[in-house]
């Protein structure tokens, strides 16, 4: 049984084409999203940024933080110790399985499409993010940081070296992937779109998720359970 098809497609205007699909009644993937443009020099990168930001990315090499990348079983262990972590301190997020991590990670890895970075300071692993290429972009798509040592803003080094290291393999956009909407200020990703604000980048916001129904009672049986979820 097919009760329907599922469409994200990353289209800022729904096109006149397009008929048939309705608004589904829950998004899996941002429909607002934040893209920094490789192009430029990394000082125009830089300069395009918050103040802010780019005060941070100082703080943090001047502490003598240092990334590195490792997609090792070690790496995945790491990554959702961190990922635990955050969780922990932000109940709105929803979680995946620590299966998920040691499936995707092997995979990505293996097939050149992504790779697991760390921020770390003193010996620890502060910060994490996983990050995923397709075509010309490569996209923040999982991470998060601890609480010990927060005045060293490793998790802003961290994403401007990720940044400069999709530069070098000639990426033209680094996807922040997920935004709030602007002025959306009681929204559950407030607090980390206001961090990923400080990287500057253009904001693009994206038509919702989409559902083509072919059996109306299968559909409304499934989206039950996706909501009960």
């Amino acid at each position: 049984m097919v009760s329907h098809l599922r469409i994200e497609p990353r289209w800022p205007d729904r096109p006149s084409y397009l008929e048939g699909f309705e608004r589904a009644r829950r998004s899996f993937e941002p429909r607002s999203t934040l893209c920094i443009d490789l192009a430029p020099s990394e000082e125009a990168i830089l300069a395009q940024m918050r103040p802010k930001g780019r005060y941070n990315i100082g703080v943090a090499r001047r502490h003598g933080v240092k990334i590195v990348e490792d997609p090792s079983p070690e790496g995945v262990d790491d990554v959702l110790a961190i990922y635990c972590d955050t969780l922990e301190r932000k109940e709105d997020m929803e979680a995946q399985a620590s299966d998920y991590f040691r499936q995707l990670v092997p995979v990505l890895a293996r097939a050149g499409r992504g790779s697991l970075y760390f921020a770390e300071y003193a010996g620890t692993r502060l910060a994490t993010a996983l990050v995923v290429t397709f075509g010309r972009r490569a996209t923040y798509f999982y991470g998060g940081s601890v609480a010990e040592h927060r005045n060293v803003m490793a998790p802003y080094l961290l994403h401007f070296e990720v940044l400069r290291a999709a530069k070098a393999q000639v990426l033209s956009w680094y996807d922040l992937w997920g935004v709030s909407p602007q002025g959306k200020d009681d929204h559950a990703w407030a607090n980390i779109s206001a961090f990923k604000r400080k990287f500057g980048g253009q904001e693009l916001g994206l038509v919702p998720t989409l559902d083509y129904v072919y059996d109306r009672d299968a559909y409304e049986a499934y989206t039950t359970g996706e909501q009960d979820d």
